[in-house]
């Protein structure tokens, strides 16, 4: 076989193209867990941490004189996939409580984005956790105009997945803002939640030719600052150009990656941040479609500058 590198990976983006629209066979939710904690980097303000744990799970604030973070540890040891079964989504889930948030150097405002970092916890609430969540961002979701009681969720699934092909015990989660400002993400009332869904292994399942199928893999890294990677499958009867372009959340187009004819196969392309005329995008969502004939691929981008 020719290019196996490039065959293994059309398997594995079709694999993620499944994953996307089959129904979940099992899902297991672990609601309000009992390791949560709060920790706060205030004295002084230099990312490691000095004040806590605090025994809740509320604050996700960033100022000008620190910082708080939520953090939770889910048990997983309960949790295993069922035979012939994927791990096909994880999210986590808080909802805000309350948005007018003082002190820190934070007057009222709320952040433009709440923050998800993972670490592997140990069932206990300690400093450390903020240190061994610190910089490993796994989602981000724009809460520009926060409410009381919106639910949000965070995509955990990559980082979940390795943890429980590890064995491992707990997973941590530390919610923060992603820029200045706050809001309470309280725990209660089942939150903070962690979901974990499975569904069958489409590799025992699919028979026919991958390369048969039009596909837009999702951007990586997403969201993202400076850069993103694109892939994407061109079907083997494609016709026409293949068009890949970037819209913003109104659907005016920003950019156009691609608009040519491409053989079949795996293909990428790298979208920078910038607009047709070479301008910064300005933080926000946006969304990547992919089009070949009367067939159209689309998937959302998260821009934070």
């Amino acid at each position: 076989m020719k290019h196996p590198a490039r065959w293994i990976g059309l398997l594995l983006l079709l694999f993620a193209a499944w994953a996307a629209t089959a129904p979940a066979q099992t899902v297991f939710t672990i609601e309000d867990p009992p390791v949560d904690c709060e920790v706060v980097d205030a004295e002084p303000f230099d990312g490691i941490g000095d004040n806590g744990p605090y025994y809740t799970f509320n604050d996700a604030l960033l100022g000008t004189l620190g910082e708080c973070r939520s953090m939770a540890e889910f048990d997983i040891s309960p949790f295993s996939v069922p035979p012939g079964e994927v791990i096909s989504s994880a999210t986590l889930e808080v909802v805000i409580t309350e948005i007018e948030l003082y002190g820190l150097g934070v007057n009222g405002e709320t952040p433009e984005s709440l923050v998800v970092d993972g670490y592997v916890g140990n069932g206990v609430e300690e400093l450390a956790d903020f240190q061994a969540g610190d910089g490993n961002e796994l989602d981000a979701v724009l809460t520009p105009d926060p409410w009381i009681g919106q639910v949000l969720t965070f995509d955990v699934t990559l980082f979940v997945t390795e943890l429980v092909a590890v064995q491992e015990t707990y997973v941590g989660l530390t919610v923060r803002a992603g820029s200045f400002g706050g809001v309470w993400v309280t725990e209660g009332n089942g939150y903070p939640k962690l979901i974990i869904e499975t569904q069958p292994d489409p590799t025992g399942v699919a028979q026919g030719d991958p390369s048969a199928m039009l596909f837009l893999g999702q951007n990586a890294p997403n969201p993202f600052s400076t850069g993103t990677r694109i892939d994407y499958v061109v079907p083997s009867d494609g016709a026409g150009a293949i068009d890949l372009a970037i819209y913003d959340a109104s659907g005016q187009l920003v950019r156009t990656l691609h608009s040519a004819r491409q053989s079949p196969g795996i293909h990428s392309a790298f979208w920078n941040g910038t607009d047709r005329s070479g301008s910064a995008a300005p933080s926000g969502v946006y969304f990547c479609r992919l089009r070949c004939g009367g067939t159209s691929e689309t998937r959302r981008i998260v821009l934070i500058r």
